[in-house]
């Protein structure tokens, strides 16, 4: 259940919810859930950025290629960040604004992550993003080695976009390049003779017009853990295996066809923007003139759930009213299909204002009954307040 409250009453505001989704999770113990968060966090990087002055704000003359095109350029926030530009020329080959940073030393045992953030306003435009790896004498390794890319494909998007590939322990596979899903480019696995990398970027081949230009910012080098990629792929996997192959058990969640199955269906669908700018099903909360009471509420379809099982509850929201309270939160009911109160009576995973312009995720934990015998028990993984299932819950809505 989901709507709005307690702004002042000029009837300009208006809060709006999308996607709501509660999904099952791995039927684990709070202990093991636990466990299992730590072991996908310890899979994140251990080392701070290796590439120096990776904003291209300080001295690059460590850099083995430095930038040669700096712009200003709008961050995603609307800040102003300085990017790389590799223009288009009157050509079809490759253009200026290549670059590559600093050499970094790795070490062959170990995995590393590199990535950069790409925007550009030619769909024609190649866009490259790769490496090259030295040995202790600082030659060049060729072979499988000799022109390596994580990504080189054009229809890249006019936004910041992030990439990143890993280069992997040379322990992961007798292979040049081994694929790992958390990444969206190509994975590749460090020569045995490897000293030194670096990441390199730039943009080739569009139809020569010279129109199009393309930006690069935020390159990045991070150690992981001392791991081979098998690990590497069980704790990304073991962050898959939390959802069940249940799916969103909240139906029409996408507010196309709501009023035929909620308990308490929007009374306003609107059209608005998603963040990468397509139109989307929302439902506003609209404040009304005069009043700081409530606003338009839903209430999703009710679904069985078994006390033994934790769910994730979430829903998308944006508001343009900074003292709209924006409300997210659940009923349980008994197999007779009883409203359970007591501390269950008006639960809310959130209940604050002051929410941002832009879509954000909001969730919170449906807890085993066993985890604990309160009605709440937080969570950190989660943005809100989580509970505790009661022993006798049949349904949720």
């Amino acid at each position: 259940r989901f709507g709005s409250c307690y702004d002042d009453g000029d009837g300009l505001n208006n809060t709006y919810y999308a996607y709501p989704t509660a999904m099952a999770l791995h039927p684990n113990s709070i202990s093991l859930l636990r466990a299992d968060i730590a072991k996908i966090k310890s899979q994140l990087r251990i080392s701070g950025n290796l590439v120096q002055a990776s904003d291209f704000n300080d001295d690059l003359s460590s850099w083995q290629s430095p930038p040669s095109d700096l712009q200003l350029t709008n961050w995603t926030d609307g800040r102003v960040v300085i990017a790389q530009r590799s223009k288009e020329t009157n050509t079809t080959g490759c253009y200026p604004g290549w670059a590559q940073t600093n050499r970094v030393a790795v070490d062959p045992r170990l995995s590393y992550l590199f990535s950069v953030w790409i925007k550009t306003d030619g769909s024609l435009m190649n866009n490259y993003f790769g490496f090259l790896v030295y040995d202790a004498n600082g030659a060049r390794i060729l072979g499988d080695w000799g022109n390596p890319y994580f990504k080189g494909s054009q229809g890249d998007a006019n936004v910041w976009t992030y990439f990143s590939g890993y280069l992997l322990a040379n322990a992961t596979a007798n292979t040049s390049t081994f694929n790992v899903d958390a990444t969206n480019g190509v994975d590749w696995v460090l020569p045995a003779n490897a000293a030194y990398a670096l990441l390199r970027f730039g943009s080739c081949y569009d139809d020569g017009i010279g129109k199009n230009s393309t930006f690069f910012a935020y390159p990045n080098v991070q150690e992981v853990q001392p791991q081979t990629a098998a690990l590497l792929q069980s704790q990304i996997n073991s962050l898959l295996d939390f959802q069940t192959n249940q799916g969103n058990m909240v139906q029409d969640a996408n507010l196309g066809d709501a009023g035929l199955t909620w308990v308490m269906p929007p009374a306003d669908i609107v059209t608005v923007p998603w963040s990468d700018g397509r139109p989307i099903l929302a439902m506003r909360s609209k404040e009304v003139v005069n009043s700081t009471s409530c606003y338009a509420w839903a209430m999703t379809n009710s679904f069985s759930v078994d006390v033994s099982l934790t769910y994730e509850i979430g829903i998308w929201i944006k508001t343009d009213g900074a003292r709209m309270s924006n409300y997210f939160g659940f009923f349980a009911y008994d197999s007779n299909g009883r409203q359970i109160g007591g501390e269950w009576g008006n639960p809310y995973f959130k209940t604050s204002r002051s929410d941002p312009t832009e879509w954000t995720y909001y969730s919170g934990y449906l807890l085993p009954n066993s985890t604990s015998n309160r009605s709440v028990f937080d969570i950190t993984t989660t943005n809100g307040v989580d509970w505790v299932l009661p022993a006798n819950t049949a349904t949720v809505l």
